[in-house]
């Protein structure tokens, strides 16, 4: 680790352990919660997390990396609200 981040050779050295937890895991979650069309990873770091979430066929997938917690809340409220608005249907009254 350098400066408080992780630095390349960290990636390198851990990304097989990091590639087998994440086939695991994800097979486990996506059969959970069938249909998943999008994911944001925050604090994805090298992105393996999201490399196995494509290969397991989800379209849409977004890293963020050295994000704030409170940049990230901001973010994905933003986006939760988005998609809110699109997927719930307006009742007129």
């Amino acid at each position: 680790m350098t400066n408080g981040y992780y630095d390349k050779k960290f990636y390198e050295t851990n990304y097989p352990d990091s590639k087998t937890s994440a086939q695991i895991v994800l097979n486990h979650i996506l059969s959970l919660i069938p249909g998943v069309e999008s994911v944001a990873d925050v604090g994805c770091g090298s992105g393996v997390w999201l490399s196995v979430l494509k290969e397991r066929g989800v379209k849409t997938i977004q890293g963020y990396d050295r994000i704030s917690a409170r940049d990230a809340f901001k973010l994905f409220s933003i986006r939760l609200r988005k998609a809110i608005q699109h997927r719930v249907p307006v009742r007129k009254a």
